[in-house]
C-alpha cells in the first residue's frame, strides 16, 4: 500500500494536534464540575461579542456511556455578549485525560442557545461570572456586598 503525504495537510494536522499543548491556560476558578482555565491568546473581540477557549478538568470523570470512555476534561469555545450579559458554547470536545489530553470521547460543533449570566445572585455565583468580568471589563458586574 502506498501512502502519499501532502506537506500542507501534514502541517495542518500537526498544528491541530499541538494546539492544546501550545495554549497558555490561565486559571479561571471553579467552572461547572471542575477547575476551569481559559486561553488568553484565543480571545477574539467583535463589537460587543468576545469568544475564547476554556478548559475544565472535572473533579470526577464522566462515567463511560455507550461503550465509550468518560471525559476527564473538556475544551470548549465560549462566546459572550458583553452588552447583554449572555453566553453560549460554540463547540466542545471531551477528552479521556486531564488538561485536554488523550482521545476525544465526545465532540459537539453545534452552538448552544444563549443563556443569561447571573450578575445579581451573589449567594450562588454563576460559574461564568468571573470570566464575564475579565472578558467584559467595561460591563463588569458589581462586587458582592
Amino acid at each position: 500500500m502506498k501512502y502519499v503525504f501532502s506537506a500542507p495537510a501534514l502541517a495542518i494536522t500537526l498544528a491541530l494536534l499541538s494546539a492544546n499543548a501550545a495554549a497558555a491556560w490561565t486559571p479561571a476558578g471553579d467552572l461547572f464540575d471542575g477547575s476551569g482555565f481559559y486561553d488568553k491568546a484565543s480571545v477574539k473581540r467583535t463589537g460587543p461579542l468576545v469568544s475564547f477557549n476554556i478548559m475544565v478538568n472535572f473533579k470526577e470523570p464522566d462515567p463511560p456511556r455507550n461503550g465509550r470512555p468518560g471525559a476527564a476534561s473538556t475544551i470548549a469555545v465560549i462566546e459572550m455578549d458583553c452588552r447583554q450579559a449572555l453566553m453560549r458554547r460554540l463547540s466542545s470536545e471531551g477528552h479521556v485525560g486531564r488538561d485536554g489530553t488523550g482521545a476525544i470521547t465526545k465532540k459537539n460543533d453545534a452552538p448552544a442557545g444563549w443563556r443569561q449570566i447571573n450578575l445579581q445572585n451573589f449567594a450562588r455565583r454563576d460559574p461564568m461570572l468571573g470570566l464575564y468580568n475579565q472578558m467584559c471589563p467595561a460591563a463588569k458586574a458589581p462586587a458582592p456586598k
